[in-house]
């Protein structure tokens, strides 16, 4: 691991402890070996790093699947599976998602709306390979992906304010939602 990668997961460890608030370069360095200045300007830019890395990392498990060689039922459950264990070890960070993801759109950082770009765009990309393969039903590969993102992000709020709804229910009604409305 690099230097930016050692303080980043620390960074992560103190944000699932603390309000980012309360968060500064020197806790960061009490627990890091590296000086925290040397690599970030501040914490907001450590932030960024996070989010880059983490959204990203999304991203190239949608590029994954588009190569594996399993129906789009299995490929929609590895993605969920990988999303939700992603809420679930960063309950912060996705909190900050959500957040975020609710504001204008012009307002949104420029990673939020890099990630968004990027996740219709792929999706898009895999849903057009599923209907090249005869596996799916003849869409607009776009507006499926658009509404893939947006009922992804409509369940991880209702997972986050409501307690009777959780991560097993939402990743089967993702699913089915998708799939069913795809199938042939």
């Amino acid at each position: 691991m690099n230097e930016k990668d050692v303080i980043s997961k620390e960074f992560i460890n103190l944000f699932n402890k603390y309000s980012f608030e309360e968060i500064d370069i020197d806790l960061i360095d009490e627990n890091v070996k590296y000086k925290t200045k040397e690599n970030f300007e501040n914490k907001y830019e450590i932030l960024d790093y996070v989010l880059r890395d983490k959204l990203n990392e999304k991203i190239e498990l949608i590029n994954s699947l588009k190569e594996k060689d399993i129906d789009l039922q299995n490929k929609l459950i590895l993605f969920f599976d990988y999303h939700f264990d992603f809420l679930k070890t960063y309950p912060k960070i996705s909190e900050l998602l959500i957040k975020t993801s609710m504001i204008e759109d012009n307002k949104k950082s420029e990673i939020i709306r890099l990630y968004m770009k990027n996740f219709k765009s792929t999706f898009t990309e895999l849903i057009e390979n599923e209907i090249k393969k005869n596996k799916v039903r003849d869409v607009d590969p776009s507006i499926i992906a658009s509404a893939i993102l947006h009922a992804t992000h409509g369940v991880t709020v209702r997972i986050k304010y409501d307690e009777d709804y959780d991560y097993g229910k939402a990743k089967k009604e993702l699913v089915n939602f998708i799939y069913l409305g795809l199938n042939n």
